[in-house]
């Protein structure tokens, strides 16, 4: 991997060359579709906080930004959130919530299966787990971060599309509207609750 900044910034450079000659395409504009956030409680129907203390896989080295994921389905937010957990209390169903976000305006994000053919890196190295990977995923967002809103990507665990944005406002400067805050024990989505939804899609019961 390439493994210093300026060796990434050097690379990037190249990349968005390529890019703007036509001959490759780095960055594509999200849909505007509804996306899903899961959280710990509902904080006054507030769905939209871009940490800037988060240490994920792609938060900023430096932490200048905050950082938001979403998904594009509930079933992935929820498995992102739960992760590997096979039960989950029932106190914590009733207390935790899925929010529904939409953009206000376009979001362009760096799509990270061609970033990486790019970078000549095998996009499952960006994917793995967090030592040793973190570090340069983290440097990588960090030198990404002035040319686009974030990054599209597969869910390790769904293979399903999730989003990560960047922004140095804690509101993302408005960029994300909060459509609808949730608890799980009284969310549904497409006719499912949030109980069958984690049973049937994801092998993940309430206690």
């Amino acid at each position: 991997m390439l493994k210093h900044t300026e060796d990434l910034h050097e690379r990037l450079k190249e990349i968005i060359a390529c890019e703007e000659k036509g001959d490759c395409k780095v960055r594509i504009d999200l849909p505007h579709s509804t996306f899903y956030k899961m959280q710990d409680g509902s904080y006054g129907g507030n769905g939209v906080y871009f940490n800037k203390k988060s240490s994920t896989r792609f938060s900023l080295k430096d932490k200048s930004k905050g950082v938001i994921y979403l998904a594009l389905t509930p079933h992935t937010a929820l498995k992102e959130f739960f992760q590997d957990e096979e039960v989950i209390a029932r106190q914590d169903f009733e207390q935790n919530c899925m929010a529904e976000l939409t953009a206000t305006r376009s979001l362009t994000v760096f799509d990270v299966s061609a970033l990486a053919l790019q970078l000549k890196i095998p996009v499952g190295d960006l994917m793995g787990p967090k030592e040793p990977v973190y570090p340069f995923t983290q440097l990588l967002a960090q030198v990404l971060s002035p040319y686009a809103d974030g990054m599209i990507y597969l869910s390790r665990h769904t293979g399903k599309t999730c989003i990560v944005l960047w922004s140095d406002s804690v509101d993302g400067g408005g960029c994300l509207d909060t459509t609808s805050v949730t608890s799980l024990n009284n969310y549904s989505h497409n006719g499912k609750s949030a109980k069958q939804i984690l049973k049937s899609e994801l092998a993940i019961l309430v206690a």
